[in-house]
């Protein structure tokens, strides 16, 4: 019986490690913000124990063993830039334009030749490869796939300055990047739509179903202050098991 078992982890690890070889990712990293929230200077230059926030987020898909390349959506002049090239799978450095949406379809435009693209944002530096690896797994089944977490404050609804009700908590789940589509699907949404959106999911939702799966409560987004002190934390703890 353990021979048994022993035989279907290895069969599972081989479909899988064959299926990542097979479905070709693009991670388009959108990373052309100025992080105004967070006061002077560009956040994703801002030091975490040692490493930059863009480089903390380019070494998790750079160790990824199902993304193929990375494209920077950025100003290939700035100090970002320079960083990034130190990474092998960085394969285009691109202008960001007036909006997300912008930027990430100019993105998608240098993604060659790839079945699915992995957007994720810059200033998400602690995503891990486990997760992007589940995510991409999810999405190989169902075209597109988000990591999302559950909320953990009471959420209100307010209009004129008065709580007008209060929100269902066990349907609402706060949605994390990276997002993975279907290359096909991601244009064809950022074609259709006509509005900016600070979410990719959303777009996609309009034109085809969205999976999620179970995302991880220390894959944060840095926009305030706040949010450097508890990554401080998250680096420390992770660079400890390195």
């Amino acid at each position: 019986m353990i021979i048994c078992r022993c035989r279907r982890r290895m069969l599972t690890a081989a479909c899988f490690a064959e299926r990542r070889v097979n479905m070709k990712i693009t991670a388009v990293i959108a990373a052309a913000g100025s992080g105004t929230r967070m006061g002077k200077g560009n956040k994703l230059l801002i030091p975490i124990n040692g490493k930059t926030v863009i480089e903390r987020t380019l070494e998790a898909f750079q160790k990824s063993g199902c993304i193929n390349e990375i494209v920077l959506v950025t100003s290939p002049e700035g100090e970002i830039a320079k960083l990034a090239r130190a990474f092998s799978k960085v394969s285009h450095i691109v202008c960001g334009g007036e909006s997300r949406a912008e930027s990430v379809k100019r993105g998608a435009a240098f993604s060659g030749d790839c079945d699915f693209i992995a957007v994720h944002d810059g200033a998400r530096p602690f995503v891990s490869p486990e997760l992007i690896e589940k995510i991409a797994a999810c999405a190989e089944k169902s075209g597109a796939a988000v990591p999302c977490v559950p909320i953990t404050d009471t959420l209100k609804e307010i209009s004129g300055g008065k709580i007008e009700k209060t929100l269902d908590r066990s349907r609402i789940f706060g949605a994390q990047t990276p997002q993975i589509f279907r290359k096909d699907l991601l244009c064809r949404a950022y074609e259709e739509i006509q509005f900016d959106v600070t979410d990719d999911s959303l777009a996609v939702e309009k034109i085809h179903p969205v999976a999620y799966v179970e995302g991880d409560s220390e894959n944060i987004k840095l926009t305030t202050k706040f949010d450097i002190i508890i990554a401080a934390e998250i680096a420390k703890k992770r660079d400890r098991k390195i």
